[in-house]
């Protein structure tokens, strides 16, 4: 009688934290200074300038 109880109980707890970690949900955010890039073409040269702009966060551009 013990040994099914035990099982039951371990099966119960490792359903309950698997079903408690598979809600977890990782939230993607912006950068504080998202990454931009330029790319053109001039003739046979290509320019490419990568920078990183800070963030407006409320201010009037």
């Amino acid at each position: 009688m013990r040994l099914p109880l035990a099982l039951t109980l371990s099966l119960c707890s490792f359903l309950i934290i698997n079903h408690t970690h598979a809600q977890t949900k990782v939230v993607n955010t912006p950068r504080v200074s998202p990454k931009a890039s330029v790319h053109q073409t001039i003739g046979i040269t290509e320019v490419v300038i990568n920078y990183s702009r800070p963030a407006v966060r409320g201010r009037a551009i």
